[in-house]
């Protein structure tokens, strides 16, 4: 990642269409249904790429050319292209998300998990399921916290949190008030990227989370698109009835788990025999945020 990176040039970026890449740009040969940006190297090469990062070799190119990266994938590369520029960059972005497909919004097309502006949900706070227009900014201030919390900890033990996800509620609290508060997983490695710091700064990418799963289910699946094209959610269910993945596999991303836990531990994670009743137990005499009937 550290030699790709030296030949980017903020001002002219990257590209992934050759028909307006500029020259000193990097181009991500890109796939889809129709296309294959793979076919269209050389002529990124030809006009004046800085480099080009192909997942497929082509015959027009000599891979050994000092402009030609060969990945294992060019969108997963793309994707820690970004995030490696990012953490370089050292600000946080903050990206907003609907859930589920929302109707008769001005400005929100109708798509899962569609982008929105911190305008819009002021504007259609309602609309939006806050109780408030005030909570919108409370919101806002919970997930800058709650980031910088997160990356303070794991920074500690030498790990970077790159990105995640945060999902919001309304929950009432012990005296009975609603309050916005976060939901679901927080910061875990399933719904976050965390990178290794020694190989970060050598230039490397290690990733501590579920992103080795991701790219390890692509390459086992015989069309990877069904798991990233929306448009085929009923092949994609098709293929989790019917698909067993190796035990390896699933031991591997276990792994990753168990090991980030025990990297902020500071200690080995011992395995519950019974989970549930643990966590029923923490959460009642530790918290005393459930009933103890």
């Amino acid at each position: 990642m550290k030699s790709l990176y030296e030949r980017f040039d903020e001002e002219k970026g990257i590209c992934t269409d050759t028909r307006i890449l500029r020259s000193g740009q990097i181009f991500f040969a890109l796939k889809g249904e129709k296309f294959n940006g793979n076919d269209y190297a050389a002529e990124a090469i030809n006009k004046g790429a800085s480099a080009v990062v192909i997942d497929e070799l082509d015959k027009k190119i000599d891979p050994d050319q000092s402009e030609v990266f060969l990945v294992p994938d060019a969108l997963s590369h793309l994707q820690n292209f970004a995030s490696y520029h990012r953490k370089k960059w050292g600000k946080t972005i903050i990206a907003i998300t609907g859930k589920g497909v929302m109707s008769g919004i001005p400005g929100v097309p109708e798509v899962d998990d569609v982008n929105v502006s911190q305008a819009i949900l002021k504007t259609h706070w309602a609309a939006f399921k806050f109780r408030e227009q005030e909570d919108v900014e409370h919101y806002a201030r919970l997930l800058a916290s709650g980031f910088s919390l997160i990356e303070t900890a794991l920074a500690g033990v030498n790990q970077i949190f790159v990105d995640t996800k945060f999902e919001f509620g309304y929950a009432q609290n012990r005296d009975g008030t609603e309050e916005l508060i976060y939901m679901d997983e927080v910061g875990t490695p399933d719904s976050s990227r965390i990178w290794d710091g020694d190989a970060f700064a050598r230039g490397d990418v290690v990733e501590n989370s579920k992103e080795g799963f991701r790219q390890a289910l692509l390459n086992f699946a015989a069309d990877p698109d069904v798991l990233l094209n929306k448009s085929r959610m009923e092949e994609r269910l098709e293929f989790a009835r019917n698909t067993v993945l190796p035990t390896q596999m699933m031991l591997d991303v276990s792994k990753t788990y168990v090991g980030v836990a025990e990297r902020i531990m500071g200690e080995k994670l011992d395995v519950s025999d019974d989970p549930r009743t643990e966590i029923i137990q923490v959460l009642r005499d530790n918290f005393d945020i459930i009933d103890p009937q």
